[in-house]
């Protein structure tokens, strides 16, 4: 199973970096010099933030409380790689 994205073009890792900061703006490859991005999404951060909230009464406090955010991290986790799959993009004109 892959943890990390890969390149569409040569299916070498992409690091964790260009994976996780400045979504929405293009990167170049280091296998194979393509150009890609990957979208920004506000939906997955916010699905978390409510689901922590909604939980929470739940969950009391303490170390319930930290296996409710472990939970949902992992949860986050697992949905972004399905989710968040970098494209090529054309050559821009600059």
């Amino acid at each position: 199973m892959r943890i990390f994205p890969r390149c569409p073009s040569c299916s070498a890792n992409l690091p964790l970096r260009r994976t996780q900061w400045n979504l929405g703006k293009s990167f170049v490859c280091e296998g194979c010099g393509a150009r890609l991005v990957i979208d920004k999404n506000y939906w997955l951060p916010l699905a978390a933030i409510i689901a922590f909230y909604a939980a929470r009464q739940r969950f009391g406090d303490g170390l319930h409380l930290i296996y409710l955010l472990l939970g949902i991290l992992a949860v986050v986790f697992i949905v972004q790689i399905q989710t968040m799959k970098p494209k090529v993009v054309e050559s821009q004109a600059d």
